[in-house]
């Protein structure tokens, strides 16, 4: 029987104790116990796993040890077998640059393995005959072959036998009314429906930010993606943000996990867009450093809130992503954090992704596609909401209906979405038509969203008309109309978000008016550096609302 030699699973488990993000990149690796043969290996590879989708980034050899200690079987193997001397050899021996090759080697032998053990020779692969003539030839030219050249092999013979007995079949047949009554139950229960989006009108829609889905929303530059992008991430992320028109702190329900990845900005250019949104200030007073002490309580509120869900909204910053990066990122954070909604800022024409797909000779719009599809894979793969947006080309600045058209350098990406969308500033002339609509309300549409596709979805060829706040990443939606500006009048807004407001009560009521609950109390005497006697002293004081909630030095922009 084939055997799988010492020095190849050093260097897959020593590759993995360096490298153990390698472990998200299934496009190229797919490990399992199954493919160590010892039982010692099997544990080892187990507390690589485990350790790794607790945290850890890189894993040394007392860690695997510590990690197994106190499994009685797994010490017992550690003690037997001289566990804790392999465990070094494999964290300084293996070269983790050559991990693609061994991996390589560990998958052909164990298949080797299980085409013997089905009784099937494998010596046209590998030869175990030292006295075999052609030894040397066999295996040197195993040593060039992968894992599906193999398996072409074995398909070949397959068919040879398939094409002469078989007739073939390639298609799936079935009834419409198959599982309708289970079909019927499970929508009942759990909707066709995602997380809440800013805008009631965007949000009925595309229904919501849907897991599995992968949304677009193009614009040109300046018009405020990226800032429109962070609301809806701040939005997800934390269940209460200040309404300046009540003047009060408010619930809006959600309290996701969300990776905000960044292509361009820095992430103090985000933490201050969502400081705008939560506190409702303007970004101009923390950019320029006009916040006072009347600004202060409302600031420090914000701040609590941020610490308090500071697992709910991670940042990752990729200057020159790839498919590859993106992937591995989006992977590790769904596996070791539970992120399920991910926001991707900007889908460009980098380096890295252009030297990626260098070898294949395509052209750049195909990159790019190939690039979405990596988004939209994602999405299905890790069964998570998917956001990102493009620049906008073709923009004359007269207005009109938007579509797949106009997204720059690549109109093929359009094709991969489930959702697609382009925003831009409405002229002048635009705002004149709609004055009918427009008087019925306080505020004239700075923004409007073109849709022209909603995959699975009623309302596209629409455009939804919005007051957007960018100062406060902030949106509120106005009307609806068609292509040719008529009001959608039998359009109905639907709320289909189901959240507990009750189990933020307490927090409301801490923050507008300084009644601390028992629950409140405990938590803030485990993490305020104030004695419990200061907060109960110090809480209406320091987070009383109900004076000028005007915005100061620069004043508010809109009022929502």
């Amino acid at each position: 029987m084939i055997q799988l030699d010492r020095h190849t699973v050093i260097q897959v488990l020593g590759g993995l104790m360096n490298r153990p993000e390698l472990l998200n990149d299934t496009d190229k690796y797919r490990l399992e116990v199954s493919d160590f043969a010892t039982t010692l290996d099997k544990f080892i590879f187990s507390a690589i796993y485990n350790l790794y989708n607790g945290g850890a980034e890189k894993i040394r050899a007392v860690d695997i040890v510590n990690y197994l200690k106190d499994n009685q079987t797994a010490a017992v193997y550690l003690e037997k077998e001289n566990g804790e001397v392999f465990l070094q050899d494999c964290e300084t021996e293996a070269e983790p640059q050559n991990f693609y090759y061994y991996y390589n080697r560990l998958k052909k032998i164990n298949f080797l393995k299980d085409i013997q053990a089905s009784g099937h020779s494998i010596e046209q692969f590998y030869c175990e005959d030292i006295f075999n003539p052609h030894y040397s030839e066999i295996n040197e030219r195993f040593e060039k072959l992968t894992t599906k050249d193999i398996l072409d092999q074995l398909k070949g013979e397959v068919n040879n036998y398939e094409n002469k007995f078989v007739l073939n079949s390639v298609a799936e047949e079935s009834k419409a009314s198959d599982d309708i009554d289970q079909l019927i139950k499970d929508l009942k229960e759990k909707p066709e429906v995602g997380c809440q989006l800013q805008g009631h009108i965007f949000n009925t829609i595309c229904r919501g930010g849907r897991k599995g889905k992968l949304y677009l929303r193009s614009a040109s530059s300046g018009t405020g993606k990226t800032r429109t992008m962070v609301g809806d991430a701040a939005n997800l992320a934390y269940p209460i943000r200040f309404d300046t028109t009540k003047g009060r702190w408010i619930c809006t329900g959600s309290a996701e996990k969300v990776l905000y990845v960044m292509t361009e900005q820095d992430p103090e250019e985000i933490k201050t867009m969502i400081l705008a949104y939560l506190t409702g200030y303007n970004e101009e007073i923390f950019l320029y450093g006009t916040y006072g002490e009347e600004e202060m309580p409302r600031i420090e509120i914000a701040i609590e809130i941020m610490r308090k869900y500071e697992d709910n909204l991670l940042f990752a910053r990729i200057p020159d992503p790839s498919a590859s990066v993106v992937k591995n990122l989006f992977r590790r954070y769904h596996i070791q954090y539970g992120v399920e909604n991910f926001f991707y800022d900007y889908i460009f024409s980098s380096p890295a992704m252009l030297n990626e797909y260098r070898d294949l000779g395509l052209q750049e719009y195909v990159c790019l596609r190939l690039f979405t599809t990596a988004l939209k894979n994602l999405a299905i793969e890790l069964d998570s909401f998917v956001l990102t947006s493009t620049q906008v080309s073709n923009d004359d600045g007269n207005g009109g209906f938007k579509d797949y058209h106009n997204i720059q350098s690549s109109k093929s990406i359009a094709n991969l979405v489930d959702f697609g969308c382009i925003m831009s500033k409405p002229t002048q002339e635009e705002i004149n038509e709609l004055s009918e609509f427009t008087k019925n309300f306080s505020e004239t549409p700075n923004m409007v969203t073109d849709v022209y596709k909603n995959r699975r979805g009623r309302w596209t060829d629409v455009r939804i008309w919005s007051k957007v706040d960018l100062g406060r990443c902030l949106r509120k939606d106005l009307f609806m109309t068609d292509l040719g500006k008529h009001l959608m009048d039998q359009f109905a807004a639907v709320n289909f978000e189901n959240t507990d407001y009750s189990k933020y009560q307490d927090l409301l009521d801490y923050y507008n008016d300084g009644i601390v609950s028992d629950e409140i109390y405990e938590e803030l005497t485990q993490i305020s550096d104030l004695q419990p006697e200061d907060l109960l002293d110090n809480a209406g004081e320091a987070f009383e609302l109900d004076k000028d909630i005007t915005d100061k030095s620069f004043g508010k922009l809109i009022g929502f």
